[in-house]
């Protein structure tokens, strides 16, 4: 899918689509509320900082959601500098997101360049600039009115913070 915004950096101006796996561990489109959080990646204004060149930023449908309602964590890889390499094949599995400064997912490995090749890839790679949306979505269910906070983290880079209410 193609955008038009004229104000977007070339590489933010095709948008792949974002997959999931469906039961069967078949790769699919991601449902469509989950395509059009991640297509306002250009201008989500809480981006990830910058960090030598590259950025996680993660997304939500809102910030505001009922006891109980299903809060879908969209992830995005974004690399300015021309030296990265994107393997952008997936959805891989996101490692290292907290809630509520807890550990939900497995652990990035130590030492290891976290947007590095992974041990076996047979799929396309991306020159930076650009962007890589194929990232699991993670998924969480608050069962009482509260506050919460989630972040990822890869080795030295940290997303952006959401704030989640829930009512």
């Amino acid at each position: 899918m193609a955008t038009s915004n004229t104000g977007v950096p070339p590489h933010l101006r095709e948008f792949p689509g974002v997959f999931v796996r469906d039961g069967d561990g078949r790769v699919v489109d991601a449902p469509q509320a989950d395509q059009e959080v991640a297509m306002g990646y250009p201008a989500w204004s809480t981006k990830g900082a910058l960090k030598n060149g590259r950025r996680l930023t993660i997304m939500t449908a809102a910030s505001r959601y009922a006891v109980g309602d299903e809060v879908r964590v969209i992830h995005v890889v974004e690399t300015l500098s021309t030296k990265d390499e994107l393997y952008v094949m997936g959805p891989k599995s996101v490692l290292g997101e907290y809630v509520d400064g807890s550990l939900r997912t497995a652990e990035p490995a130590k030492g290891q360049d976290p947007l590095g090749p992974p041990m076996i890839y047979d799929g396309p790679v991306l020159s930076g600039p650009a962007v890589d949306y194929n990232y699991e979505i993670t998924s969480y269910r608050f069962l009482s009115p509260e506050t919460h906070k989630i972040v990822w983290k890869l080795g030295e880079l940290r997303s952006n913070q959401l704030v989640i209410e829930v009512e």
